[in-house]
């Protein structure tokens, strides 16, 4: 029982990441349109 417990507190720490990972590249690449916009 405290070994699937465990799994999925590492797949939910990997999905929280993979999402965290996502927002920043979306955000980044957001910023790189916004900055060659002004330029």
């Amino acid at each position: 029982m405290a070994d699937t417990f465990i799994k999925a507190i590492e797949l939910v720490i990997l999905n929280s990441s993979i999402a965290f990972y996502y927002a920043l590249f979306r955000n980044y690449t957001f910023l790189v349109k916004y900055i060659d916009y002004f330029k």
